[in-house]
């Protein structure tokens, strides 16, 4: 089997079995309820091998970090895509967690006390509100480090006086 085939074949996999439990992650690692590891398989490419990794893990520190977690992305000759460092995922994978990532990011993330929330969470997963404000883990402060927050307000084409 060729390095595509198997990339493929480990996607459509993922994607058919695991895709319920990897959209319940996503959406308990944004109400900070999230402890599901949800193993997944992906290549190093520093040591060139498949490592299973949590996914949760890294989707955490994609979500609380970055202001754009997963941006699109060009894809290899494997038919893989840079998920986080030097591991890739089978793009079939990637652009199930950018579709997830984009459901939640339209329909979640909403803090004030009045929130509607999914009818997939129960009462004992209901998110801790306290005047309003959100109490958790969410780290705001961290979303925007990367990329900075400047680039939004600043022409990147115009020279600062």
């Amino acid at each position: 089997m060729t390095p595509v085939q198997k990339s493929d074949t480990y996607g459509k996999f993922f994607c058919e079995k695991k895709s319920e439990r990897l959209n319940k992650v996503m959406w308990d690692m944004v109400f900070s309820t999230a402890s599901d590891p949800l193993y997944v398989q992906l290549y190093n490419s520093q040591i060139n091998t498949v490592e299973s990794l949590s996914l949760r893990v890294i989707l955490e520190d994609l979500v609380f970090n970055y202001l754009y977690p997963f941006p699109d992305k060009p894809v290899n000759n494997c038919n893989q895509i840079n998920l986080y460092g030097f591991y890739f995922v089978s793009s079939s994978i990637y652009y199930l967690i950018q579709e997830y990532w984009d459901e939640i990011a339209t329909n979640g993330f909403c803090v004030s006390t009045g929130c509607n929330q999914d009818e997939n969470y129960n009462e004992k997963n209901k998110v801790n509100y306290q005047e309003g404000f959100y109490m958790g883990v969410w780290n705001m402060e961290g979303a925007y480090m990367n990329p900075c927050v400047e680039s939004a307000y600043m022409d990147p084409c115009v020279e600062s006086a």
